[in-house]
């Protein structure tokens, strides 16, 4: 959309096609201050703008899970604790860390809450391995 075409759209809000009330320069300075506003919060947003998010379901006695198709790199992935996936910001959600496979290696064998995880091929593999049936939540 071009700067002519937001124009006349917020013209066309204000019911004052013609501009005979808000006059042109007013509404250029109002788009201006929107688009500042707007490049300020995709600042702050960061990164975070720009991120998908993944959720699947955990099941007991599993380390390997796959990764979405269009999966190119992780942010983060993390595992919820407690809460809904409907709301994924008021859940509390533990972080796991990345490690390599070597590093997988010193994480004990038996079942509990996963702690590190490493990518192999197209599958994310988990450390210590799920005991119970909780949620994944890939930021990617």
């Amino acid at each position: 959309m071009t700067f002519l075409q937001l124009q006349n759209l917020v013209l066309s809000w204000l019911d004052d096609l013609n501009a005979g009330y808000f006059t042109l320069p007013q509404v250029k300075v109002w788009l201006n201050n929107a688009l500042r506003e707007l490049q300020k919060q995709l600042i702050q947003a960061g990164e975070n703008w720009y991120l998908t998010c993944a959720t699947t379901s955990l099941v007991a006695n599993q380390d390997c899970y796959s990764l979405p198709s269009d999966f190119l790199k992780e942010h983060r992935l993390r595992v919820m604790i407690s809460g809904t996936i409907s709301s994924l910001n008021t859940a509390t959600l533990q972080t796991i860390l990345p490690a390599t496979p070597m590093q997988s290696n010193y994480i004990q064998v038996g079942p509990g809450t996963p702690a590190i995880y490493f990518l192999k091929k197209n599958c994310v593999v988990l450390k210590p391995v799920p005991d119970t049936a909780k949620t994944l939540v890939l930021d990617y």
